[in-house]
């Protein structure tokens, strides 16, 4: 291979792990409160109760290994994303 077709291949290589660590950092950065208020919002739709909802949000779950829902909405978006996922099945009927 030629001197610019290796530089171009690393140059594109690198740019693709670029993107890929930026696409995981969005993941992983801290919920907004923007963000927690809508699957809280989604939450009072399902259980209605505010006692009941308290009772499940601070219920440790074996799904969230341990960790209750509140514990799993302050923590990064993609935990925020798991919470939401089972907001939607429970409201799907799934459980």
């Amino acid at each position: 291979m030629s001197l610019f077709t290796t530089l171009s291949v690393l140059l594109f290589t690198l740019f693709c792990v670029f993107l890929s660590c930026v696409g995981i950092y969005a993941n992983h950065r801290r919920t907004s409160g923007k963000e927690r208020a809508m699957v809280l919002s989604l939450a009072r739709g399902i259980f209605g109760d505010e006692a009941k909802l308290a009772r499940w949000l601070n219920k440790p779950l074996r799904r969230f290994g341990g960790r209750s829902p509140v514990q799993m909405m302050r923590g990064s978006k993609t935990d925020l994303k798991k919470v939401e996922q089972l907001l939607i099945e429970l409201q799907e009927g799934y459980f």
